[in-house]
């Protein structure tokens, strides 16, 4: 991934964003075909998570991911860049896979 590759929409325009603008700003992250970083903040229990899922849900149903792999991390309680590292890591998902039970006798695609 580029360094340079960030994203984080809820500080634009003075640090809020709508709902629908954040599902938007997520829909343009996953119908990209550049390895980047989407930043998603706001105070816990707003639905942070819960719009990321439907949002890339929808977006697998309806073919417009653009790369093969994605992953979900929240920086709570991690102390280091090695501890993202690593939870990048145990989080990446193939897109075929996204929504579907995990399975313990899969073998992982590379």
């Amino acid at each position: 991934m580029a360094q340079d590759s960030y994203i984080c929409p809820l500080l634009a325009e003075g640090g809020i964003m709508s709902v629908q603008r954040v599902r938007e700003a997520i829909g343009q992250f996953l119908a990209s075909n550049k390895e980047q970083v989407l930043c998603i903040r706001g105070d816990w229990g707003t639905g942070k998570t819960y719009t990321w899922d439907d949002v890339l849900s929808k977006a697998v149903l309806s073919k417009k991911l653009k790369l093969k792999r994605y992953a979900k991390v929240s920086l709570f309680g991690l102390n280091s860049i090695q501890d993202i590292k690593r939870d990048i890591f145990q989080s990446t998902v193939a897109i075929e896979k996204i929504g579907k039970p995990f399975d313990f006798n899969d073998t992982p695609t590379t």
